[in-house]
């Protein structure tokens, strides 16, 4: 058996990342999402939904 071909697929997760020291510091929670600007370098929101990558091997065998 050998791998004739690698696909690689981005996605969303079923998580997401918060960011704890604006929601520590100031953040509004507005049901799901937190209002304000984050704190933590890296952070575009106070939330932000986790992401996947998907790898698929396609082999020789099929």
């Amino acid at each position: 058996m050998k791998i004739k071909k690698v696909v690689a697929s981005k996605g969303f997760a079923g998580f997401y990342y918060d960011d704890q020291a604006a929601i520590k510091s100031h953040a509004k929670h507005d049901g799901f999402a937190y209002s304000g600007e984050p704190i933590t370098p890296g952070f575009s929101t106070i939330r932000i939904a986790g992401e996947s990558i998907s790898v698929m091997l396609v082999l020789d065998e099929g």
